[in-house]
């Protein structure tokens, strides 16, 4: 059989049998297939013909191995073919030409396409005119090269019509080539006109079922696209999806792209599900077997891919496919190919809204680096560096980065019309309203709107942004007529195009503006529709509960506050429905966007009841106050425990794998630099934590929110709960122009009592002067009678103990140490407990024997060259930042083993003391098991500035610490509070950070602090002691010790030990002894 097989394979017929079948092949685009026979018949008989014969097949080869990536065969069949008399020549370097041209190598491609038509004998010949229109696409590249490209193929067209006639298609594929050029340089009723004119010549001079009408009906629909008229675009897709479905007419690679043409625009019409199932079919027609290396196709198919679950949340699976692409790429050794910075320009975007700005930067910068900086993609990175730089608050990198875009497209000779110059024209817009430059903002937005309502500007999204975006610029020059003429039009053009997000938002602007001029009418009935959609088309958009707040403050202006309490109440609830089961799978900084949403409508309810002064509208607003206060801690405690108990141990893994990532977040970040943000490790985090949502969601019980009888269960006739508030206290125009702290206290019996304090300004002037005499050690009666006189005055006589829930100023205030006249305190009456939750979750813990403890202190910094850049008093517990030498504090050595031999003798066991080089952070985070007690004696660190990750700016400083803080170590010494979360604590009953500050932090409302105390509880510790400023090493090694000498120390213990010091002349101001608070 084997004889038999090769002597047919040498037979000529049957030779030019097997060429002629993988010819047809190849034409119909089944590569793989003509690749196989084509190898079959070279390897068997590689001469048994002359190369007249087989030189198209040879061709035909080449291009099916370039379709298929295999360059190596493609070039050895391009110089086969170089090496043979023209027009063989030709053919070999239109090959050369396609394989530069896919690697990302325009001038090797134009060399060699120049050369296919350069001899004077063959200028005319197929292969020569092939060639010019390949130079022709390459060119459309460049928009300042699309006169040179439209004259190759004005001149391909006209040979083409008269040497093979107007009814050959090559005629056809040069005109369709003249409409995609066309439609490149933004000539769309042109590119329009000649694909409407292929359609009616494919319909007379060939079936309507051929490949070109249908590659025709393809390039109609990106017209469509270009115009976002997506219904339309879809129909003549999903036409050519039938046609080829019947027929056959496409090849494989043809077939992906449609389908993958199908999947964007379903994306874009928020059809997730239809996007998705397109996009798979598509990647399933061309995907590469595991050990091949993928096609560019392939590539940029799962790039739509990830962009799609980037766009619904699907973190996880976009970064994985990111990391497939990114890859793929980089083995292909197309680095400079436009997909490929595509792909990196969306995984940027992808990480920026994760929070990962300083991984976005890096992608952004990578992309730049991979091109010359006089290309046009280039540039377009370049301004999105620009806006991103914007967004983060680098106005100085943003500014020059713009200021290169300008100059460098203007020596480029670039459209002015072009999308990228316009983004261009729009972030100088608002970086000049920024400045207060409104004459210079109000000039580009004129500008800008000028281009964008001329008739052929194709309007999508992005543009109307530049749009809408010019209202409030010109409200505030004194144009409010002119700013509602140009939202009406916005919104037409958003309603005709089915630009449903862009709609509601241009119709709250417009509410804005109707309210803004006391059309209230017209202001409410927009809002009340605008409303209805969100409810309908995005229920839970956090837009959704802005417009919820603004239509009820509506309301209230109108002087009908049961609607705008109604409708606050219902938002409330339909937000704390979402976030119950969505809460712990969002990302970081969405999470806490919400919870502030939803603090925002409980306090407004809680406004508009007291006003109205209904005592069941007040019951309504402090049980939605209950609800939201903790809840994010209260959430992540209760996902925490179900982690940990889940009859699945992959559950139990993969949270404490999740914790791990963590733990881990904070090593790369340079806590000096205002953005810096993790790099990898956030996304993911983030992705785990999805998972774990997913995953755990299923079996989610939430917890019993709190109510005021619970909270009266707890309490007896001598005990009361007592909440500090921050409402708002005015309105002005429809808006909060002021807020106000209450006092709200609740007995065993009766109902909320509350209690005017003081307004926001005023407490701040007061906390201010409070903490200088408190430093300066100065009598201050002034601040009892500020913070706590009216309290005092509306409690009843017979109370003895106080739950406290601080919010605002009032979590930095020790309100134990106020006293009227330096001898009587407010801590001398009351036993004071502070909570930041208030239903704690039940902890899963393993009965102990004998509780044991871990006390860590004098860590042996590692002191820094340069000198102090600020006094730093010797004896204080505070962290210096970048730079500062860091003083050791001997006294804490003495304080953990003084306290440790005391906790021996009550039965402690065993006690671990870590001092000196062994108290390093790596130590800490390797803990495997909580300690009942955890006790932490060094510096304090908080930073004041804002973050990403607030939990990043509070930190204790551990051995090593140099207080140089860079990115670039892995373990700096800095025990953040994010790593805290990474801690095994669940079972630790007390945790005592016995330094500086520790109880500073980023004041979140409804979440009172996000800091070290709410990262130690979150990680399982039952209560937590901190300092409020900085405290006096000598004061607080006296302090701890009288805190332990009965044992674990304990909320009455520590008050035990305020009353020791306070008798102590040397220490009797409430600076030595009042700082230190528990939260529990």
């Amino acid at each position: 059989m084997r004889v038999t097989f090769l002597l047919l394979w040498l037979a000529p017929g049957w030779a030019q049998e097997v060429l002629y079948r993988a010819d047809s092949l190849a034409v119909r685009g089944f590569h793989k297939q003509a690749d196989s026979l084509y190898r079959r018949f070279f390897t068997a008989s590689p001469s048994s013909l002359p190369f007249a014969q087989i030189g198209e097949s040879v061709r035909l080869w080449g291009e099916s191995s370039i379709a298929l990536r295999d360059f190596g065969c493609a070039e050895s069949l391009a110089a086969l073919l170089v090496r043979q008399p023209a027009p063989w020549q030709l053919a070999g370097h239109n090959l050369y030409g396609q394989i530069a041209y896919i690697k990302g190598q325009p001038d090797s491609a134009q060399a060699h396409w120049e050369a296919a038509y350069s001899l004077p004998a063959f200028s005319t010949h197929p292969y020569a005119l092939t060639a010019k229109a390949n130079l022709a696409t390459l060119l459309i590249d460049y928009p300042d090269k699309w006169p040179i490209a439209d004259s190759l193929l004005q001149e391909v067209v006209q040979k083409r019509s008269q040497l093979l006639g107007l009814h050959h298609p090559d005629y056809a594929e040069g005109v369709n080539q003249l409409a995609v050029l066309a439609f490149s340089s933004r000539r769309l009723g042109q590119a329009d006109s000649l694909l409407r004119y292929l359609l009616s010549w494919y319909a007379e001079h060939h079936t309507p079922f051929s490949p070109g009408y249908v590659r025709c009906l393809i390039s109609l629909s990106n017209i469509y696209v270009e115009k976002q008229a997506w219904p339309q675009a879809e129909s003549l897709l999903s036409r050519s999806w039938q046609m080829d479905s019947s027929t056959q007419l496409l090849g494989l690679n043809e077939r992906a792209h449609l389908l993958r043409s199908l999947g964007m625009t379903h994306a874009n019409q928020d059809h997730p599900s239809l996007a998705e199932y397109y996009l798979r079919a598509s990647l399933q027609l061309i995907a590469s077997p595991p050990t091949s290396l993928p096609t560019p196709e392939e590539l940029i198919t799962r790039n739509d891919l990830a962009v799609l679950y980037a766009t619904y949340r699907r973190v996880e699976e976009a970064a994985f496919l990111y990391t497939q692409i990114q890859d793929g790429w980089e083995k292909l050794g197309l680095t400079q190919h436009r997909e490929y910075i595509n792909a990196l320009n969306n995984q940027a975007v992808l990480q920026d809204e994760q929070g990962n700005t300083s991984e976005a930067e890096r992608l952004y910068l990578r992309a730049r680096l991979q091109l010359p900086s006089t290309t046009p993609l280039y540039l377009y990175l370049t301004l999105n560096l620009a806006i991103f730089y914007a967004d983060h608050g680098r106005t100085t990198e943003s500014e020059a980065l713009l200021t290169e875009f300008g100059q460098r497209w203007e020596a480029g000779g670039f459209p002015r019309t072009s999308a990228w110059y316009l983004n261009y024209l729009n972030s100088l817009a608002i970086s000049a309203r920024t400045k207060g430059d409104l004459r210079q903002a109000d000039s580009l937005r004129q500008y800008l709107l000028t281009v964008v309502r001329q008739p052929d500007f194709p309007l999508t999204p992005n543009a109307l942004t530049w749009v809408y975006n010019y209202a409030p610029l010109l409200l505030e020059i004194g144009q409010p007529d002119t700013a509602d003429s140009l939202l009406r039009w916005a919104l037409t053009q958003a309603t005709l195009r089915k630009f449903t997000r862009e709609k509601l938002i241009i119709q709250m602007l417009l509410g804005r503006n109707l309210q803004q001029q006391s059309r209230y009418t017209e202001a409410r009935s927009l809002w009340e529709s605008t409303l209805a959609e969100y409810k309908v088309l995005l229920p839970t958009h956090q837009n959704r509960f802005m417009l919820t707040v603004s239509l009820a403050l509506l309301y209230e202006q109108l002087g009908e506050r049961e609607a705008a309490f109604a409708l606050a109440l219902e938002g409330f609830d339909t937000l704390y429905a979402f976030l119950e089961r969505a809460a712990f799978g969002l990302s970081e900084r969405t999470r806490l966007g919400r919870s502030q949403q939803l603090h925002e409508l409980a306090t407004l309810l809680l406004s508009l009841s007291l006003q109205a002064q209904k005592s069941d509208w007040i019951d309504l607003a402090m049980e939605r106050y209950l609800r939201q206060y903790g809840f994010l801690l209260r959430t992540a405690e209760r996902y925490r425990n179900l982690a940990l108990r889940h009859p699945n141990p992959e559950i139990a893994r993969l949270y404490r794998r999740w914790r791990d990532l963590q733990r881990q977040l904070a090593q790369h970040v340079d806590l000096t630099e205002l953005n810096s943000t993790p790099e990898r490790l956030r996304l993911q985090a983030d992705s785990i934590e999805a998972a774990l949502g997913a995953a755990l969601g299923v079996s989610f019980q939430p917890t019993a929110s709190p109510t005021r009888p619970t909270l009266q269960a707890s309490l007896t006739r001598r005990k009361a709960w007592l909440f500090f508030l921050l409402l708002p206290d005015s309105l002005q125009a429809g808006q909060i122009s002021a807020y106000r702290y209450w006092a709200v206290w609740l007995g065993h019996q009766g109902t909320w009592q509350f209690v005017p304090l003081m307004p926001e300004r005023a407490a701040r002037s007061a906390y201010l002067s409070y903490t200088e005499r408190l430093y300066a050690q100065a009598p201050d009666a002034d601040s009892y009678y500020r913070f706590w006189a009216p309290v005092q005055a509306a409690l009843p006589p017979h109370l003895h103990t106080l739950y406290i829930v601080p919010t605002g100023l009032y979590t930095l205030i020790a309100i134990e140490g106020l006293s009227p006249d330096g001898y009587t305190y407010v801590g001398n009456r009351y036993q004071i407990y502070r909570r930041l939750r208030l239903t704690p979750e039940p902890l899963p813990s393993s009965p102990r024997k004998k509780p044991n403890a871990l006390l860590i202190g004098n860590p042996k910094y590692s002191s820094t060259e340069s000198g102090p850049t600020r006094s730093l008093p010797p004896g204080y517990r505070n962290a210096p930042l970048s730079g500062i030498p860091i003083p050791q504090l001997p006294g804490t050595a003495t304080e953990v083993h003084t306290i440790a031999r005391g906790l021996q003798t009550k039965g402690f066991s065993p006690v671990e003391v870590w001092t000196d080089t062994q108290a390093t952070e790596k130590a800490v985070k390797a803990l495997s098991s909580p300690p009942a007690y955890l006790h932490f004696a060094t510096h304090g660190l908080f930073l004041e500035r804002k973050s990403q990750l607030p939990l990043l700016n509070s930190g204790l400083l551990l051995a090593g610490c140099s207080g140089v803080l860079g990115p670039d170590e892995k373990e700096d010494g800095i025990l953040t509070a994010l790593e805290v979360l990474g801690l095994p604590l669940v079972g630790c009953e007390a945790v005592v950070l016995s330094a500086c500050e520790t109880g500073l932090a980023h004041l979140v409302q409804g979440e009172a602090v996000y800091g070290l105390s709410r990262a130690f509880l979150e990680a399982g510790a039952k209560r937590v002691l901190v300092a409020l400023w900085r405290v006096d090493d000598a004061a607080t090694l006296a302090l701890m010790q009288a805190a332990t000498e009965k044992g674990l120390p304990t909320p009455h213990a520590l008050r035990k030990a305020q009353r020791k010091l306070r008798r102590s002349p040397e220490w009797r101001h409430p600076y030595y002894w009042a700082g230190f608070v528990w939260q529990e």
